[in-house]
Formats: structure tokens, C-alpha cells, sequence
């Protein structure tokens, strides 16, 4: 859709998560895909740091990974899962505003609280 042009890679992903089972894995996948492509151009110097419209580009990763999932995969899915696995941060909380597509890291650690798998 971009009209971005470039060269094929071949990735193999090795994994023990069931397909399928609503853990948010494909985005986990696509957005750790999207930033590893980014990591990939800008070691090799396919792209300054500095440029205002790759780096423009790369905060709209998520909406790129979700439009992946809707209309090359053929899932259906919101935006939530693609936004947490780009902007999430260990430990932290994360306030995503589903309405607007922002997001902002809240001021505190997550320390009362535990996960519970």
C-alpha cells in the first residue's frame, strides 16, 4: 500500500505457542518482525537515524503489524494487541486510548500487582 519496494528475506520462526489461542502471539511476531527489519536497515545504513520520515514511519510500526494481521492474514482483529507489544514496557502499565490510537506509559511501576498466568 506504501508502494515500498525492497529485496525478499526468508525468516524462520521456531515457536511453542499454540496457534490460535488468543495470547496475542501473531502481533508479539509481527511487531518483533517489524522492529527487527528496522534494527536490520539502520546497522547497515539502508537508513540514517535522523530521517523525519523513516523515524515517522517506525512510530506507525503498530498500525502497519495490524494492518498485516486484517489483510494479509485475514484476521479481524483491533489494534490492542499490535500497540502493547510495541509500546509496552516490562513492568510498567500501559494506558492505550482504543478510541484515538495513543498511547502514554504511566508514572508508576507495577510493583502491588503481579501476573498471574
Amino acid at each position: 500500500e506504501l508502494g515500498a519496494r525492497g529485496r525478499a528475506l526468508d525468516v524462520f520462526v521456531s515457536s511453542d505457542v499454540p496457534r490460535g489461542k488468543g495470547v496475542a502471539s501473531s502481533a508479539a511476531l509481527e511487531v518483533a518482525t517489524a522492529r527487527a527489519m528496522v534494527d536490520l536497515m539502520l546497522r547497515n545504513s539502508i537508513v540514517a537515524r535522523d530521517n523525519a520520515r523513516f523515524i515517522a514511519h517506525c512510530a506507525m510500526l503498530p498500525l502497519y503489524c495490524h494492518s498485516a494481521e486484517n489483510n494479509v492474514v485475514g484476521a479481524p482483529c483491533g489494534f490492542m494487541d499490535q500497540y502493547a507489544c510495541f509500546w509496552g514496557q516490562p513492568g510498567r502499565f500501559l494506558a492505550l486510548n482504543c478510541d484515538l490510537a495513543k498511547t502514554s506509559a504511566l508514572d508508576r511501576a507495577v510493583e502491588p500487582f503481579r501476573h498471574v498466568t
